[in-house]
């Protein structure tokens, strides 16, 4: 097959050069003299020359209009949706910045989301920020349909769509992209057809659903492709929930360029050491998760839990009565990091203690008995009450997830700051001669000055608390 259009080439090309050349008259009749010597043409040669010159001006109107001739608006929107397709599946990522215009109109601005979107054939991630400042907040899906999410810079969550909360489920089906399934179901379940375009460079393609299952969720697609590079420039997605208008989603392209597989998977987005959730997601976590998502503030009122210290009296740390906060030091008796804050959470209470300021230590591990905590306590000389948390009652009220790491809860019960008690640890293994910032202390003098916590939350640098005890 590769020959022939150098065939056709040669052909055309030497009928060029008859046409041009002049005519010379003598030449000409010695051809005929000689024509007329010859013996006469057989029938069948006769009727073969008529059939392989139509096969041979065949061939060339082919090779014009169908070949390397064709022009880009020659091919139909649907041939050009489909060579869209192909071209996504090449090895080059694309980021697409998402707008979503929420139905009805007056729920428009609820959601200030600034959305991030990078696909490389039927793989995606994203990468939402609530604000300028705010850090952002990354997910994506994997290969086999599971959501994973990052919620901080070593945890991370990954579970099936279904035992996610069901609110982020609706989101996160509004935000996805994966255009590589996306154009299939475009070219299968909806009549194509194309608008108008100011110019020559982009065409403008509609896709409408022409089926049932397609406008559950498809009220109709706009595609914007630009005509040379085949590439999806901008799409409206007008989407649909259950038959019902939903949203109006927009995705122009902003960048383009290579990437790493890494960057579709979770662990590609956590540093080490790192702690992955999996399967039925925890409570505190999922509570985490949604708050992430949402960029909603870890401030909300706790509930009332009640629990056991090393003497087995019930406490209630967060009913603090005419106290101005309380402290809670998250630890594990058998993680050194923590082990070494000990001096400073001591000096913390003494101080603290004397200014209106609850503050306690809480064992999470289920498996530490009190006989065990009681131990701790006098090795490191703790006077504050110590508190055993199996369940994880106060560690899902606070949101903590590290060993050393503390909150401080406020008398309207909500978590004024959770995180580092300071900076002495500048990473695993890696300490300062002496901290530079003291965050709980900041925090606190900031409380009994009647003034706004102005950093709530710091990464805490130590060990991954234990699950709770089922």
């Amino acid at each position: 097959m590769s020959e022939k259009p150098n065939e056709i080439d040669a052909l055309v090309q030497a009928h060029l050069t008859k046409q041009a050349a002049q005519v010379d008259g003598a030449a000409g009749l010695a051809r005929v003299q000689a024509v007329m010597r010859k013996p006469a043409v057989s029938r069948w040669r006769r009727l073969l020359r008529p059939i392989l010159a139509g096969s041979i001006a065949a061939a060339i109107v082919l090779a014009f209009f169908g070949g390397r001739y064709l022009g880009p608006t020659s091919v139909s929107a649907r041939e050009l949706v489909a060579e869209v397709k192909r071209v996504h599946n090449q090895p080059l990522a694309r980021c697409y910045l998402v707008e979503m215009k929420r139905q009805p109109e007056s729920d428009e601005g609820k959601s200030a989301r600034q959305v991030r979107l990078w696909t490389r054939g039927d793989r995606f991630w994203i990468e939402m920020r609530h604000s300028e400042t705010s850090p952002p907040f990354v997910w994506g899906r994997g290969d086999d349909g599971t959501l994973w999410a990052v919620l901080d810079a070593n945890r991370g969550v990954r579970a099936p769509i279904d035992q996610t909360p069901k609110p982020l489920q609706r989101l996160a089906d509004l935000y996805t992209l994966n255009v590589d399934t996306l154009l299939d179901e475009l070219l299968r379940d909806c009549t194509i057809a194309e608008e108008p375009s100011d110019g020559s460079l982009t065409r403008i393609v509609t896709a409408e659903p022409s089926t049932k299952r397609m406008r559950l969720w498809l009220e109709k697609a706009t595609l914007e492709i630009d005509v040379e590079a085949k590439v999806l420039r901008r799409m409206v997605l007008e989407r649909n929930i259950l038959g019902g208008r939903q949203a109006t989603v927009t995705f122009t392209l902003i960048e383009t360029g290579p990437d790493s597989d890494a960057d579709y998977r979770l662990e590609g987005h956590l540093a080490k050491p790192m702690r992955v959730y999996e399967g039925k997601i925890e409570p505190r976590v999922k509570l985490e998760l949604v708050a992430r998502w949402f960029g909603v503030r870890k401030d909300t009122p706790v509930r009332r839990e009640a629990v056991k210290d090393i003497d087995g009296k019930v406490q209630t740390p967060l009913d603090m009565g005419d106290k101005k906060a309380a402290v809670l030091f998250f630890l594990l008796p058998d993680c050194p990091i923590s082990n070494s804050y000990a001096p400073e959470i001591k000096r913390i209470c003494a101080e603290y203690e004397a200014k209106k300021i609850a503050t306690y230590i809480v064992h999470a591990d289920p498996d530490v008995t009190p006989e065990q905590a009681r131990k701790h306590a006098v090795e490191h000389g703790f006077k504050c009450p110590v508190l055993l948390d199996p369940t994880h009652v106060l560690v899902t009220a606070t949101g903590a997830t590290i060993a050393p790491e503390v909150a401080m809860v406020g008398p309207d019960r909500k978590v004024l700051y959770r995180g580092r008690i300071d900076d002495w640890y500048a990473g695993y293994g890696k300490r300062r001669v002496a901290p530079t910032q003291r965050d709980l202390r900041n925090a606190l003098d900031a409380i009994l000055a009647g003034k706004a916590v102005e950093t709530s939350r710091t990464e805490a640098i130590g060990c991954f608390l234990p699950e709770a005890k089922k």
